[in-house]
């Protein structure tokens, strides 16, 4: 069974739910997200802590 659950706050791409399991993403601001753009917000993020750690700052 596919049910319709959102849309990507991203691009707008449509997520469902496949017999009751989400395929997407959902952020810890509760953005919905699709996979891809999940990814896309994971790398970004992993990036920005890489080029900061290489600056001598730790975010974390």
């Amino acid at each position: 069974m596919m049910e319709l659950a959102g849309h990507c706050f991203h691009c707008q791409k449509e997520v469902f739910c496949m017999n009751g399991f989400f395929q997407g993403e959902v952020s810890d601001s509760g953005e919905t997200l699709c996979f891809i753009c999940a990814e896309k917000k994971e790398k970004e993020s992993n990036d920005e802590t890489a080029s900061n750690s290489e600056d001598g700052i730790n975010l974390r």
